[in-house]
């Protein structure tokens, strides 16, 4: 019995490949599945969904990013590029997003290789990653709107960075492999979001570590290998630069973005500085006391002040909603803000007031103009006409309180706390008749021409026209798609249970091995376990901390976009656990050979 049993083990040892790869094969289709089918949610957005269709439209008609107003350039540009690679595959927009990040987490399995070998629990973080339920049928991903396809850039980027740290001493040819893809993965990133230096200073520590190992360590070619290190840096500045060439070309603004002009940004850091006698909001800068001292010694700004005035009472509603959305006990003690207006929205208002003037009607970026507005308020605030904070250079914030600080300490941590129980994760109902349908315009015909839905969402006459009907009884599409929206709820739920203690549990690990890392012998031989984990850690901090500011600072909903952050708790979690579980194996295997 005993050797039949064993025959078992050896035959499946053997077979054990073509196990893995069925499995493997499995996995892949049921999360694809899972994503086919679903239609996106057409939202009419002119400066986020509908602007990224328009722009996709616009560059495969060879016209960039189409007529100019002060709504072309204010967001960079991947996302519709994607949109454009989509259509050219005839295949559904959400299917090819899937796909898009099934390649990133098909990447980090191999990123992996030198450091785990079982190609099992590489398997593990796979389906961890695969599974992930910022990743399923969220409201934003549902949305034709670029969180999916930058939460599958950041895989890549860290899966391409920890690919390159652990191959510095292997082949020239898999180390060019990795350094290339972290500098495309890298080039993409950087022109998907616009507050994507987040992720500089955790890349460039581990950049340096890079240089460090390939000059400290018995390493051949070793001009080269730095050679390789520095080669992403390179690389990630040419889709930038091609963006900002075209768009100078067309618009005359150098740049890949309109949100980063340096000289609209001192205009609203310097409004942002005035000092008066408001009662202080964190997220309310430019109080309508600023603008009327500003107004006073501003020729230029002097002359938009009725149109600006005018529109903050529009602007009011959508200020007041997004302020709703801030913790019970930042409304309980700074209140919504009243009749005054965010810095985040008066960020839009001014731009729209500009335009109405007239200034965008040339074509071109109206930077003179910026300029010009910008030096007569610093000159205001340099002579004294103006009473003014030092000043600060985050765009879109502007300069940061000294009063912020402990509010945004108070919001990291809940954040954290939020994100361990999963908390900003939404999944979107798949019951599409529930969905809004698409107001009466012709701005429909820009998804059409990209989007692919394989079933129609709800269109404008939805609610009179049994569209869902066939033969009298529902669409047997949309009854597949209930079951899939409830697996997908159920996977929510799990990782809902499990990332709370593995979080912690994995902490607790990486806290023992930077104690124990003290010990030079033990640094060196676990000194990949700690740099990567710590390199991820890092990474969730920063990109924790940039949204937190924005929360605190704004009233934009910074973690709304946080999708990100779960892929660096996944990844810490399963990568300190998996070191800790060695730990205990190779003890155990120790303590035997003793006792013999």
């Amino acid at each position: 019995m005993r050797n039949q049993i064993r025959s078992v083990f050896t035959n499946l040892k053997q077979k054990g490949i073509y196990i893995f790869v069925a499995f493997f094969a499995v996995l892949v289709s049921v999360r694809i599945w899972l994503m086919t089918g679903i239609p996106k949610l057409l939202i009419y957005g002119p400066h986020d969904d509908l602007y990224f269709a328009k722009a996709a439209h616009y560059i495969i008609h060879r016209q960039w990013m189409g007529p100019y107003d002060q709504y072309t350039l204010i967001k960079a540009p991947f996302y519709s590029l994607f949109m454009i690679f989509s259509f050219f595959t005839g295949l559904p927009l959400l299917f090819n997003e899937t796909i898009f990040y099934l390649g990133a987490c098909l990447f980090l399995f191999y990123a992996l290789v030198p450091l785990i070998e079982n190609r099992w629990w590489r398997l593990l973080l796979f389906i961890l990653m695969l599974f992930a339920p910022a990743s399923l049928a969220t409201l934003w991903n549902v949305r034709v709107y670029r969180e999916f396809v930058y939460f599958s850039l950041t895989l890549y980027v860290l899966a391409c960075a920890i690919g390159l740290f652990l191959r510095l001493d292997q082949k020239i040819p898999q180390l060019l492999l990795w350094s290339t893809g972290l500098g495309l993965s890298m080039g993409a990133f950087m022109i998907t979001r616009e507050e994507g230096v987040w992720i500089y200073p955790m890349l460039f520590v581990l950049l340096f570590s890079c240089l460090l190992f390939v000059w400290l360590r018995p390493v051949n070619q070793r001009l080269l290998r730095s050679f390789l290190v520095l080669l992403p840096i390179l690389l990630w500045q040419i889709p930038s630069s091609v963006v900002s060439y075209l768009n100078y070309s067309y618009y005359g603004f150098w740049g890949t973005t309109e949100q980063l002009d340096p000289d609209f940004n001192r205009v609203l850091n310097t409004l942002g500085r005035i000092q008066t006698n408001d009662s202080w909001h964190p997220a309310i800068r430019i109080t309508e006391q600023a603008r009327m001292q500003a107004y006073a010694v501003s020729p230029i700004l002097h002359d938009m002040k009725d149109p600006i005035e005018t529109a903050v009472v529009g602007w009011n509603l959508s200020d007041d909603s997004a302020m709703a959305g801030k913790p019970e006990w930042y409304l309980s003690e700074y209140g919504n803000g009243g009749n005054e207006i965010s810095n985040g929205h008066f960020y839009w208002l001014l731009r729209d007031v500009v335009s109405s003037e007239g200034y965008y009607a040339k074509g071109q970026y109206p930077r003179e103009f910026y300029r010009q507005l910008a030096d007569q308020l610093e000159a205001a605030c340099k002579d004294g006409r103006l009473n003014c904070s030092p000043p600060g250079k985050i765009p879109f914030i502007g300069s940061l309180d000294r009063r912020h600080y402990p509010i945004i300490l108070r919001m990291f941590f809940e954040n954290i706390l939020h994100l361990l129980k999963q908390d900003y994760v939404r999944m979107a109902t798949l019951d599409i008749r529930a969905w809004s349908a698409w107001p009466e315009n012709n701005d429909y015909k820009y998804f059409e021409e990209f989007v692919y839905n394989s079933l129609d969402r709800p269109t404008i006459h939805s609610r009179k026209d049994p569209q869902y009907l066939v033969n009298g009884g529902l669409d047997i599409r949309l009854k597949i798609l209930r079951h899939k929206e409830r697996v997908m709820v159920i996977t929510a739920n799990l990782y809902k249970g499990f990332t709370w203690p593995a979080s912690i549990t994995g902490f607790v690990a990486w806290l023992y091995l930077l104690i124990g890392s003290i010990s030079k012998r033990r640094r060196l031989s676990q000194g990949s376990y700690l740099l990567i984990s710590s390199f991820v850690m890092g990474l969730f901090f920063t990109r924790l901390l940039t949204l937190t500011i924005v929360d605190a600072a704004t009233t934009a909903a910074g973690m709304m976009y946080s999708d990100s952050i779960y892929l660096f708790i996944y990844m810490f979690s399963f990568l300190m656990i998996y070191w800790a579980f060695e730990q205990f194996r190779k003890g155990r295997r120790i303590a035997v050979e003793h006792s013999i």
